[in-house]
C-alpha cells in the first residue's frame, strides 16, 4: 500500500523498511547523509556502509538508518528487502541494465554477502515508463526479442517494450517468489519526471532499514 506524502509516495507494508518513491521538484532527503551512485547503466550493484557515492546502478546495505538513492526519469527504481535478514537494496533498470539483469545480479549479490535466500526477498518497482508508453526502435526490439521474447511486441509497425515484465522475468529465474508491480507510468503521470516527454530532471527513489 503506497501512501500519499508531501514528498511523494511511502510504501506501508514492508515492516522494519522505509521505501519512498519521490516526484518532481522534491528532494526529501535535504539534510541527511545518504549513499547513492554514478549511474551508468550497468549490472554493477555495490555493497556500502556508510554514506558514499560510487559508480554502478545498484546498492545493498545491512546498516540502519543509511538510505540508499537512486535517481531515474523513465527507469525504473526497482526495491529489494529481506525482512529475515535485515538487508535492504535497490537497483536502476533501465533497457540495458535490464538487458544485462541487473535484478539477477542484485540477488546475487545479497545472496553471497548476506546468505539472503531468494525467496525470503520482497522485491518492488516504483514509477517507471510503461509498455503502452515505451516504443523503441529496433535494434534494442531485436535484443530483447532474443533474451525476453515475452516481453516484447510489434503493432502497427511500432516496437514496444515491458521493462517491467523483463525485470520480473530475471528475478524470477534468480528464485524470487514476491515482486510486486509499479503503480505508476511516468510517462502519463505528469507529477513525475519522464525523459520521453522533455524532462530533464530526476526522480528520487530511495530504501532504507529503519534503526
Amino acid at each position: 500500500m503506497w501512501e500519499h506524502k508531501e514528498y511523494g509516495y511511502e510504501w506501508k507494508k514492508w515492516e522494519g523498511c522505509r521505501v519512498v518513491q519521490g516526484v518532481r521538484h522534491i528532494f526529501p532527503l535535504k539534510g541527511r547523509e545518504y549513499a547513492e551512485l554514478y549511474q551508468i547503466h550497468s549490472s554493477i550493484v555495490r555493497v556500502v556502509n556508510k554514506p558514499v557515492k560510487v559508480v554502478g546502478d545498484g546498492l545493498v546495505t545491512s546498516v540502519p538508518g543509511l538510505p540508499l538513492v537512486v535517481k531515474t526519469a523513465d527507469c525504473y527504481p526497482v526495491f529489494l528487502y529481506d525482512s529475515d535478514k535485515r538487508i535492504c537494496g535497490i537497483y536502476h533498470a533501465g533497457w540495458r541494465g535490464t538487458l544485462l539483469e541487473i535484478g539477477r545480479e542484485a540477488v546475487r549479490v545479497m545472496k553471497e554477502v548476506f546468505d539472503c535466500l531468494p525467496s525470503y526477498i520482497w522485491v518492488m518497482l516504483g514509477a517507471g515508463i510503461g509498455k503502452e508508453s515505451y516504443t523503441v526502435g529496433k535494434e534494442v526490439y531485436e535484443l530483447f526479442l532474443k533474451k525476453f521474447p515475452e516481453a516484447v511486441e510489434e503493432r502497427n509497425g511500432r516496437y514496444y517494450v515491458d521493462l517491467y515484465l523483463a525485470n520480473r522475468i530475471s528475478l524470477e529465474k534468480e528464485g524470487v517468489k514476491e515482486i510486486i508491480p509499479p503503480r505508476w507510468d511516468t510517462f502519463i503521470h505528469k507529477e513525475f519526471y519522464s525523459n520521453r516527454r522533455g524532462d530533464t530532471g530526476r526522480n528520487i527513489a530511495w530504501i532504507e532499514l529503519l534503526t
